[in-house]
């Protein structure tokens, strides 16, 4: 199969190399480019089935024939490279076969959703990945966050998220106080995960249809100025003695009984 553009590179200091390396580490690197790696076939192919732009190919020399059929989506260089190059571009401390850099993908939020999962200083990467994969398993419509979260595009939350980023709509709408404002006044309702005294306990909540459900930092959790802008607060009832949960469980927990898979005839979920 002809190809734009092919070249094995063994130098370390290749320039590509050296690129696609900074990516990886650097979310400045990354914003300024507008792109991100992905490592490994599955979440190469996430990408390219979300519609994100494949700008460069790294590939090990010996498995260039398996990624053939990827080669006509590159819009740039197919790179084949050795172990040590892999090695050297990649997080994962056992790399894959294949690594690729996209362009960022745009896509705002839907105007016809009804149900964003909004998260305010979410700072671990694996949680943000994790709780964007939830949101799409459990047929929410949108991801917002803070500009204070980390990088949906590193690679420990591209790992975390298992593709949903790629799956579902995630934007970061920098102020999430004035982003609830904003949803509120279009008829949402604004529901603040918080360990607060006066919360509605999880059983005994009612849930708007179109809704915002609101996730904060692991440490401290929403800001109290953020808490004030929504409709109602709700905690997750726990046993005497545990203190929190970890963000991404909580999240989990919450988004399972917002969704009504088991009460909702219309849920569209694969097992309902």
């Amino acid at each position: 199969m002809r190809l734009k553009k092919l070249l094995t590179v063994t130098a370390p200091g290749n320039e590509a190399v050296k690129s696609i390396a900074k990516l990886s580490s650097s979310k400045k690197a990354r914003d300024e480019a507008r792109a991100f790696v992905a490592e490994g076939r599955k979440l190469v192919e996430e990408a390219l089935a979300g519609g994100c732009e494949l700008l460069e190919l790294f590939v090990l020399s010996d498995a260039l024939g398996a990624y053939e059929a990827l080669f006509p989506s590159v819009s740039g260089t197919v790179y084949a490279v050795t172990r040590p190059i892999m090695n050297k571009i990649t997080e994962s401390k056992t790399p894959q076969d294949i690594t690729a850099v996209f362009a960022y993908k745009s896509s705002g939020l839907p105007e016809n959703g009804g149900r964003y999962l909004c998260l305010e200083r979410v700072q671990e990467p694996g949680n943000v990945g994790a709780l964007i994969r939830s949101a799409s398993a459990f047929g929410f419509d949108g991801v917002a966050l803070s500009s204070d979260c980390a990088d949906v595009y590193s690679v420990k939350a591209l790992r975390g998220a298992m593709g949903a980023t790629f799956r579902l709509p995630v934007e970061v709408v920098g102020d999430m106080r004035s982003f609830v404002r904003e949803m509120r006044g279009a008829g949402f309702t604004a529901y603040a995960a918080a360990l607060d005294e006066n919360a509605v306990s999880l059983e005994n909540a009612d849930f708007a249809d179109k809704l915002l459900l609101l996730i904060g930092n692991e440490g401290n959790g929403l800001d109290a100025e953020t808490v004030a802008e929504c409709d109602a607060v709700i905690r997750i009832p726990m046993a005497q003695g545990t203190e929190s949960l970890n963000a991404a469980v909580a999240g989990g927990i919450l988004m399972w009984e917002v969704s009504g898979w088991k009460r909702n005839a219309r849920s569209g979920f694969r097992n309902a």
